[in-house]
């Protein structure tokens, strides 16, 4: 009796353990059964998401050419909507049987085109930098190759700092903010040239140059054609392309009243500027006034 119980056990286990490899074996296959019917699911979802967007752009490019073929027109343009705009072209062969290609012709000239938002005229593009502020913190500015000071004024507050936008097209600071703010950029712009070669220049010099410029509510330019309308014919010589100021002088008759310090230096004059503005006569041999003659002394 003992020996068949001890090997009644051995086989009640052995049926045990029988039975539970199935019911593992059926789990896992009823997991491998379940993961492709939720990856057809998916699918299917996908599948319908993508065939509804196909839809709606069939649906919107067919409005599209009933527009175009509305208007008649050879060439059709949509209206600039989130970055894209929509050409069409209409040509029939009876209009012109002589076919010219002009779809061909748009879509190689629509490859190298560049849109570009009216009110950003004149700027070509925008360069993102980032530096080391003042006060340590990293500051973001914009480098834009093109001038339109007018585009970055409009833009709403606090997208850019309007007090440090600049420029180094002076006719443009001068057209936008005025003579005093044209005079200030030109020192600067100098500064900068003689800076980047470390020649410290002092500031009296730099603003005398910018106040000759700006004196007269414009821009003068410091060179030859500024000095075409100086008073002096002298002092346009001394400067440059002297025969061609001489030939003018001499045509129009225009005198010279040494009035400038270059004319009185070309002359061998005193310059008119600092002790040579005042005049003075000495007499050598002063006549004795008469209260001096009538005194006496006394011993």
């Amino acid at each position: 009796m003992g020996t068949t119980e001890e090997g009644a056990a051995p086989t009640a286990g052995a049926e045990e353990s029988d039975d539970e490899e199935p019911k593992g074996a059926s789990g896992k296959a009823a997991k491998e059964t379940e993961s492709p019917e939720k990856a057809k699911a998916s699918s299917s979802k996908a599948a319908s998401k993508s065939s509804s967007k196909v839809d709606s752009r069939i649906a919107s490019a067919e409005a599209l050419l009933a527009q175009a073929a509305a208007s008649g027109e050879l060439v059709w343009t949509s209206k600039l909507e989130c970055d894209v705009m929509t050409i069409v072209i209409s040509h029939r062969y009876a209009d012109c049987p002589h076919s010219l290609f002009i779809g061909e012709m748009i879509h190689d000239i629509c490859k190298g085109a560049e849109l570009q938002d009216p009110a950003c005229d004149g700027v070509a593009r925008v360069h993102v930098k980032e530096e080391q502020g003042k006060k340590g913190g990293e500051e973001i500015w914009l480098e834009c190759e093109g001038i339109n000071l007018f585009g970055l004024q409009v833009l709403p507050l606090g997208t850019v700092d309007h007090a440090r936008i600049y420029t180094n097209n002076i006719s443009k600071v001068l057209e936008m903010y005025g003579v005093e703010a044209a005079r200030s950029a030109v020192v600067r712009e100098v500064q900068a040239v003689f800076g980047h070669y470390g020649i410290d220049v002092d500031h009296r010099h730099l603003a005398l140059i910018a106040d000759y410029m700006t004196q007269g509510g414009g821009m003068r330019a410091f060179n030859r054609h500024g000095m075409a309308h100086a008073a002096s014919p002298l002092l346009q010589m001394s400067f440059e392309t002297t025969m061609q100021f001489l030939t003018t002088a001499c045509q129009d008759n225009i005198p010279d009243r040494m009035a400038s310090p270059a004319s009185a230096i070309v002359m061998g004059q005193v310059p008119p500027v600092g002790t040579g503005m005042v005049s003075l006569l000495v007499d050598l041999k002063p006549a004795v006034p008469r209260w001096k003659q009538k005194r006496q002394f006394t011993w």
